[in-house]
């Protein structure tokens, strides 16, 4: 064959077509690059949603820790409550016990040996952080005192405890038993019978 006839039927190259590229014209991909720009976007929706998730379940075991750890220390800061609690007539008696000896003028070794006792009584409710409430010559505040009795008084201003029946006692910042006191209100004005 010749090459004149190879070039009627097209199916040699022409020498000039050998170094270029022929552009392909690709199928329409508009549909497969929707659908997975779609599932992109929403696997990356899923791993925001994921990622959140994951923060909220760590701030979550944080306060989850700090919260029981409050919770062993409270239980270990309060523990003795009870105990304390139930230890507070038998120090009344004894104070009551020192306070009638004395009155009587009595002195000596058993009211010694009571006073001792007493000491040491304060000297333990120290260590277990309990402490008395402040009453007398007080503002009277309902979260720390009972009222038992309101007296008239003009030396004193309004709600001043006057005096204590019974001290108060708190375990720390919390109150074990409130105080016992009288409470001053001001005297009542009698009018003159005309």
């Amino acid at each position: 064959m010749s090459d004149s006839k190879l070039e009627k039927d097209g199916a040699a190259k022409a020498p000039e077509d050998k170094g270029k590229v022929k552009k392909v014209k690709a199928a329409p991909k508009k549909g497969k690059a929707a659908e997975l720009e779609a599932a992109l976007k929403k696997a990356e929706e899923e791993i925001e949603t994921l990622r959140d998730e994951k923060l909220r379940l760590l701030a979550e075991t944080e306060n989850f820790k700090r919260r029981i750890t409050k919770e062993k220390e409270d239980f270990q800061k309060y523990s003795n409550e009870k105990t304390a609690a139930e230890l507070l007539p038998v120090i009344d008696n004894l104070e009551r016990a020192v306070e009638h000896a004395k009155e009587a003028g009595e002195t000596g070794a058993l009211l010694e040996g009571v006073e001792m006792t007493l000491t040491l009584f304060a000297q333990m409710l120290e260590k277990m952080g309990i402490t008395t409430v402040d009453a007398v010559g007080e503002t009277f505040d309902p979260q720390r005192h009972e009222a038992v009795q309101q007296i008239e008084s003009a030396d004193h201003e309004p709600n001043i405890v006057v005096s204590e029946f019974q001290k108060g006692y708190m375990l720390y910042e919390r109150l074990i038993r409130p105080a016992m006191v009288v409470v001053s209100r001001p005297p009542v004005k009698q009018e003159e019978n005309k």
